[in-house]
């Protein structure tokens, strides 16, 4: 049985592989619902548990290295946690320095425009009266600014049009259901406002005509950048964007931060998936099943990221291509690495460590942190978590 699973672990490493591809494909066609999407979220949840609780945590009992002591152990959990959460802090920053050289994030180009979340009857019509009012008070700036641009006044119509455009945001995250500020972006925000103090100083010391334009062109881009933290949604795995508008003029840059971080997360999974496989059959094909549904997500998303980055087809393409050779190229690698350090106990059981952490990390701070913020209590999408358990189980009784 595990030379016959020994040559199946090409085509476990593939599963995943495929499914970030058809998901990068059907961007073109579809896009799922928020609820829809946070069940498979609890699913996967569910799937990844049992894997670590089941195959996992076994093999690192400590009678089974007895002569190594707790270091391998602690060594694999800390480098686990140091690079999972380095790498989320990293891959922050590297967008939103990416973001400051692209100055993506334009009023006038909001990122609230997304896609309506799911919402219960009352919900939405108290956003349908919110929204009401919302109108209301843009219809009568609209009214003031004809009797502006009648008289020419050029001040009083910008500072009306700046108003107006407040207006719409107000009206968009009424309509959007969209409340308040993620704390990585609060975080941005508190320190870009920081720099925000220390060039409206700088404004104040009057040197030359140039010195005061320059200063004043940098205040105005990180007054943009600030702002564009206000409206910002974060790439999600599993939020695919909106399709742009066929009228609406794209930057034709790849969001290089962006890539940079799906291919790392794509290289990751495979890994994890490889190493799984090396140290437990039944736990490389919860982890692989389980994965093609995060892939499959991802590639979705991912992929409709690049599509309001660039018209070009072949780039869309191409780049979209790259996370999933990644991943397999990652996991043959993985799968590797596993047999070879099986040889060694200690160096095995940090590995296990390691990608114990890497799977619960997942677990705990990305699926079902991002299910419980659409599922709203449903019961429905609750249990979807303990079904994929189930199957996580029967799948180590029946291949395990």
């Amino acid at each position: 049985l595990d030379a016959a699973m020994d040559g199946n672990v090409g085509v476990v490493i593939s599963m995943p592989t495929v499914a970030m591809l058809m998901g990068s494909a059907a961007v073109f066609v579809c896009r799922l619902p928020d609820k829809v999407q946070a069940g498979f979220q609890m699913f996967s949840a569910g799937l990844l548990i049992s894997a670590v609780a089941n195959e996992l945590f076994p093999l690192l009992k400590p009678s089974d290295q007895p002569s190594q002591g707790p270091w391998p152990l602690l060594i694999g959990f800390t480098v686990g946690l140091v690079f999972m959460f380095g790498l989320g802090y990293l891959t922050e920053f590297m967008e939103d320095d990416d973001d400051e050289e692209a100055v993506k994030h334009k009023r006038t180009n909001s990122d609230i425009e997304t896609a309506l979340v799911d919402i219960c009857e009352q919900e939405r019509e108290k956003a349908k009266q919110h929204f009401e009012l919302e109108v209301k008070e843009i219809d009568g700036e609209v009214n003031r600014l004809q009797g502006f641009l009648a008289q020419g006044s050029q001040n009083q119509i910008d500072e009306l049009l700046h108003s107006l455009e407040y207006r719409v945001h107000r009206a968009t995250r009424v309509l959007y259901l969209r409340s308040g500020i993620d704390d990585q972006n609060l975080t941005r925000m508190q320190f870009h406002g920081r720099e925000l103090k220390q060039s409206s100083e700088r404004l104040q010391r009057f040197e030359s005509f140039q010195k005061a334009k320059d200063n004043l062109k940098a205040f105005q881009a990180c007054l943009e950048h600030l702002h564009g933290h206000a409206e910002r949604v974060p790439f999600r795995r599993w939020k695919a964007m909106a399709k742009p508008a066929e009228d609406e003029k794209l930057p034709e840059e790849l969001p290089l931060a962006l890539v940079t971080a799906v291919v790392v997360d794509a290289a990751v999974d495979g890994m994890l998936i490889g190493l799984s496989y090396a140290a437990s059959p039944s736990a490389g094909w919860a982890m692989a099943i389980a994965t093609c549904i995060e892939m499959g997500f991802l590639g979705l998303s991912f992929t409709a990221s690049l599509q309001n980055a660039t018209r070009t087809a072949w780039k869309i393409i191409t780049v979209a291509c790259i996370p999933p050779v990644v991943l397999l190229l990652a996991g043959l690698g993985g799968n590797s690495l596993g047999y070879m350090f099986s040889e060694s106990p200690g160096t095995f059981v940090a590995f296990i460590s390691f990608a114990i952490v890497a799977l619960l990390f997942l677990v705990t701070q990305e699926l079902l942190t991002e299910a419980q913020s659409v599922a709203n209590g449903s019961a429905v999408i609750n249990a979807l978590f303990f079904v994929g358990l189930l199957c996580g189980i029967l799948l180590e009784a029946y291949i395990g």
